[in-house]
């Protein structure tokens, strides 16, 4: 067959004619006019996606009615390729990509509302409060005043976080470092075998320390200040250990995030 060259014109966007094809869904039409308005929003590094980020934003807590439970946390998307708030976990499954904060139903593992981190802002006024604070708060907005039970690791716990929760309705359970700030100290002076848990509760928070194979620090407004008896593995069902309620329904409430990863 002979080869035959033409001059390739190239298409402007959305000049193709699948874009002027008749829409029978009204939504679908207004997408290539999100990126077309022409707005440039000076300081906002996603500003050529925020409106379509918004529409996923305003449509995702009008499909799910969440159950009590919620769980916040940070997931990664998989990108290679230059990007200024590009971030490296090595501890996750995705070490390289752009990471986002997440609010999920912990049922059902649905996303009811998300924001992606584009690195240290500086209009943002420094507090004592951390980031943790403001993303937690941030992604509750809509939620609070509903006495919802939320799940969070331990980047985002903190004592004045659940204290402020607390007022507006809305428990918290989560891991926590022992080197927060008001968190009790004497609580980690003595030595403790496996299976055994110190706790000290005031003001409607409980703070305890667990130890399994090592020291797990956790800070409730859920209650579960109870122990219970499990086999220590799945391997020694005749040998068991003691664990503190709140930590098997923090194990049972944050295991949305592993089914996300797997």
């Amino acid at each position: 067959y002979p080869l035959i060259l033409t001059t390739v014109h190239p298409i402007q966007p959305y000049e193709c004619p699948m874009w002027q094809a008749p829409c029978h869904d009204m939504r679908s039409c207004a997408i290539p006019t999100l990126f077309n308005s022409g707005t440039v929003h000076s300081g906002d590094r996603l500003h050529k996606v925020r409106p379509l980020m918004c529409v996923f934003q305003e449509t995702f807590p009008k499909l799910l009615r969440p159950w009590k439970n919620l769980s916040v946390d940070e997931a990664m998307i998989t990108f290679d390729g230059r990007l200024l708030w590009k971030q490296y976990m090595p501890k996750k499954p995705v070490r390289w990509g752009i990471k986002i904060w997440c609010l999920c139903d912990s049922l059902t593992g649905y996303c009811l509302a998300f924001n992606v981190y584009t690195g240290r802002e500086g209009d943002v006024v420094a507090d004592d409060l951390g980031l943790g604070y403001r993303v937690v708060m941030g992604l509750m907005s809509d939620y609070l005043y509903k006495n919802h039970h939320l799940y969070a690791g331990i980047f985002f716990s903190s004592i004045p976080l659940v204290k402020n929760l607390l007022r507006a309705s809305t428990y918290y359970c989560g891991t926590i470092r022992p080197n927060r700030k008001f968190f009790p100290k004497d609580i980690m002076n003595s030595r403790l075998m496996r299976g055994d848990s110190l706790k000290q509760s005031a003001e409607g928070m409980t703070v305890c320390r667990w130890r399994d194979k090592r020291d797990v620090c956790f800070i409730s407004s859920c209650g579960g200040s109870k122990d219970i008896l499990k086999p220590a593995s799945k391997f020694t069902p005749d040998e068991f250990i003691t664990v503190p309620e709140l930590v098997l329904n923090y194990n049972a409430n944050m295991g949305v995030w592993t089914t996300w990863i797997s």
